[in-house]
C-alpha cells in the first residue's frame, strides 16, 4: 500500500510538508473528488501560512544575528578593543536596520584611532627631541671638562651613542693612580654633571648617566708589567724579608757564617736590574759582633751580579 493511502501518514505529510501532502491527496484514489478539492485548498492555505512562518523565522534569525554583532561591537568599543569592534560592525548585513548605525560606529572608531596615532606620534617626536637636546648638552658639558684640564688629567672623552655612560680618558700620569682617582674624583664629576643638567632642563629629565674613567693603555700595560715583575722579585725573599741568594753570597764571604743574623733588607727595581741593600750582624775575625751593610745588584730573577 502506498504511503498516501494511509490516513495517518497522509495527515502528517500535510502537516509537516504541505506540497508532499497535496501530492498524496491527488494520488489517493479512494478519496472522493470533493474531499480532495477541500483537502487540497486547505493544504494550500496551510502551506502558505507555513511558508510565511518559515520566512519569518529566517528573517528573525538574520535580524537577531545583526543585533548580536552590533551589541558585541558596542561592548568591545567600550572596552577599547577597537579592532574587534570594527570586525563586529563589519559583519552586519547591508540590508539590516543596524547597518547604518554600524557604519557610523566604524567611522567614529577610525577617527579615534587616527587621533590616538597622531598623539602617540607627537609624543615620540617630543621625546626624541628632548633626548637629542640632552645628548647635545651632555657633549657640551664633557667638552668643557676636557678643555678645563688641557690634557693634564683628562685628555678626551668617548661620546656615548646609545648608552648612559660618559667615559673620560685619563692622562699617563693620572692613569698611574687609576683606582684612587676613580674613588676620589668620579663622585665630583657626577655631581657637576647633574648640576649642569638640572640648570638646563630642571628636575624632570629622562637621564641616568654615570661617569667613568678609562685608563691610558700604555700606562696600564706598564703597570701590569711592573706588577708582574714585582711578583717575580718578591718570590726571591724569605719570610723575614731577606733575599735568599744574597744571604747565601754573604755567608760565603763571612768569617763565621753561623753567626749570620739578618737585620733588614730593602730593594728597588731599576728596570734592568734590582738594587739591594741589606744589614746583617755577624762575628768578625776577632770574635766581636758587628753590624755591616752590603749593597748588591741582582737580575730580575734573583741572580746576584755584584756585591759591595
Amino acid at each position: 500500500m502506498k504511503w498516501y493511502q494511509n490516513n495517518f501518514k497522509l495527515f502528517f505529510a500535510i502537516l509537516l510538508i504541505a506540497p508532499l501532502g497535496i501530492f498524496g491527496l491527488i494520488k489517493r484514489q479512494t478519496s472522493k473528488n470533493t474531499f480532495k478539492i477541500i483537502s487540497i485548498v486547505l493544504s494550500v492555505i496551510y502551506g502558505v501560512f507555513y511558508g510565511v512562518f518559515l520566512i519569518g523565522i529566517v528573517v528573525s534569525l538574520v535580524i537577531g544575528a545583526d543585533k548580536i554583532h552590533f551589541d558585541n561591537g558596542i561592548t568591545n568599543k567600550k572596552k577599547s578593543n577597537f579592532e574587534q569592534a570594527i570586525k563586529d560592525f563589519g559583519q552586519i548585513d547591508e540590508k539590516s536596520d543596524f547597518y547604518k548605525q554600524a557604519q557610523n560606529e566604524i567611522s567614529k572608531i577610525t577617527f579615534l584611532l587616527d587621533s590616538i596615532k597622531q598623539v602617540e606620534k607627537q609624543k615620540i617626536e617630543e621625546h626624541n627631541k628632548k633626548l637629542s637636546e640632552i645628548q647635545n648638552h651632555k657633549n657640551v658639558w664633557s667638552d668643557s671638562i676636557v678643555k678645563s684640564w688641557n690634557g693634564q688629567f683628562i685628555t678626551d672623552y668617548k661620546k656615548p651613542i646609545n648608552g648612559d655612560t660618559i667615559y673620560f680618558y685619563l692622562s699617563k700620569n693620572a692613569s698611574k693612580t687609576f683606582n684612587s682617582n676613580r674613588e676620589s674624583n668620579l663622585p665630583m664629576y657626577l655631581n657637576s654633571y647633574k648640576a649642569s643638567m638640572k640648570h638646563k632642563f630642571g628636575d624632570d629629565f629622562p637621564d641616568k648617566t654615570i661617569i667613568e674613567f678609562i685608563q691610558n693603555e700604555q700606562t696600564k700595560k706598564e703597570l701590569i708589567e711592573k706588577s708582574q715583575r714585582r711578583d717575580v722579585i718578591m718570590r726571591q725573599f724569605g719570610f723575614n724579608r731577606q733575599h735568599r741568594n744574597l744571604e747565601r753570597e754573604i755567608k760565603r764571604m763571612m768569617n763565621d757564617p753561623d753567626s749570620y743574623e739578618h737585620i733588614e733588607t730593602n730593594w728597588e727595581d731599576k728596570g734592568s736590574y734590582i738594587l739591594l741593600e741589606t744589614s746583617i750582624r755577624g762575628t768578625n775575625p776577632y770574635g766581636a759582633k758587628i753590624v755591616k751593610t752590603y749593597r748588591a745588584k741582582a737580575t730580575i730573577d734573583g741572580q746576584i751580579l755584584e756585591i759591595k
